[in-house]
């Protein structure tokens, strides 16, 4: 992933391709024990982080999508996996602030009324938002950043369809 073609191309992505680009290589990089890599790494998608983010949290490439919300929900979720794999390696990115003073909490804020319904969506979402999708961001953030409105909030997404394997993952 980080010598080849399409390794360098993810890896050059400015959108949720290189965030998710991050998560992986910082993940395969524990996973064979390079903790250098994976915090050389983690310290390196600050900079992606910084680039994606308005100083009201808002995902400016995310929002040109013809699937906004999903795909600001998508990418916060891989950036909430690279904070926790960072942990791993002593960098906080759940913290970090960009040069906007944003942060994921700050992207969090921003797009929560949109994704549970409480604000009018003004961007392009040509199929249906699936509330779902922000549930494990709501648990982790909860946690993360002691904040027990964060779990309130997830009483208002349906019971039925979260997953289980989601409130035992998340869920404390």
């Amino acid at each position: 992933m980080l010598t080849s073609k399409n390794g360098r191309d993810e890896h050059a992505a400015k959108n949720n391709h290189g965030t998710w680009f991050y998560v992986q290589v910082i993940d395969f990089a524990l996973f064979t024990g390079d903790k250098i890599k994976a915090r050389q790494l983690a310290e390196e998608s600050m900079h992606r982080l910084d680039s994606q983010l308005t100083k009201e949290g808002k995902q400016p490439l995310e929002l040109e999508r013809t699937k906004g919300l999903g795909y600001s929900t998508m990418n916060l979720r891989g950036w909430f996996d690279a904070a926790r794999l960072a942990d791993q390696t002593g960098i906080d990115l759940w913290n970090y602030k960009t040069s906007k003073d944003a942060s994921l909490r700050t992207a969090l804020d921003w797009l929560l009324p949109y994704a549970l319904g409480k604000k009018e969506w003004t961007y392009q979402q040509i199929e249906k938002y699936n509330k779902n999708e922000i549930y494990p961001l709501l648990l982790q953030a909860a946690e993360q950043f002691s904040e027990p409105d964060y779990l309130k909030q997830t009483a208002k997404i349906s019971k039925e369809s979260n997953d289980v394997l989601t409130d035992l993952l998340y869920k404390k």
